[in-house]
């Protein structure tokens, strides 16, 4: 027995060299960066006082006023959250608003996840004193509004879905009647708000 054990500590120690010769994986140099804050502009029409933000990278709204640092130029292009999502390199920086469309187009309407991505893939209109608009394929203005749970520890009393107009095609298609928030929640489409996000004036 005593000779099993000694072979065994044997056999542990001359594994030890081996696995420290393995380079441990190093984490990013993340530069220190100084990022302005500002009033939350966007602002939920049919919610007053609720504005865009994200819980762990799901488009939420939340009760404010808000101070957030958002990067978009007025016009048309992304429209990005500091420390909102996941990013390229995996510093603290922009994640972009994005728009993944829900099943098929045929249905009318259909609906959009929004999600804070390290990349952007979705544009949108941005003019101050007008509604906030996705641009492209299909273009809206319109998003849902769902309130979480009762009791629900997640950010964010209500989670945003852009709602399209949809495309009727030959066959058709069904409209969703239940809507997943991507952080294991489910809404009945009947019971969310119909919203603009309006783009308020710096205060």
């Amino acid at each position: 027995m005593k000779s099993q054990i000694i072979s065994l500590t044997s056999a542990l120690l001359a594994a030890v060299p081996f696995a420290a010769s393995v380079p441990a994986p190093i984490p990013p140099e993340c530069p220190l960066v100084d990022v302005f804050v500002f009033a939350d502009p966007f602002e939920a029409t049919a919610l007053p006082g609720y504005y865009l933000e994200s819980a762990k990278g799901v488009a939420v709204l939340v009760k404010g006023p808000l101070e957030n640092t958002f990067s978009f130029d007025e016009g048309t292009g992304p429209l990005g959250l500091w420390n909102a999502g996941p990013t390229v390199d995996g510093c603290a920086g922009y994640s972009y608003l994005n728009a993944h469309q829900i099943g098929s187009l045929s249905a009318n309407p259909t609906y959009s996840r929004l999600t804070y991505d390290a990349v952007a893939t979705t544009n949108w209109e941005i003019t101050i004193g007008a509604d906030l608009k996705k641009v492209g394929f299909p273009s809206s203005s319109d998003f849902l509004a769902c309130k979480r749970p009762v009791g629900s520890s997640k950010k964010g009393k209500y989670v945003l879905f852009l709602k399209n107009p949809g495309v009727v095609g030959p066959a058709g298609g069904s409209t969703p009647t239940t809507l997943a928030s991507g952080d294991g929640e489910t809404f009945a489409v009947s019971s969310c708000v119909a919203t603009k996000i309006h783009i308020n004036p710096a205060a």
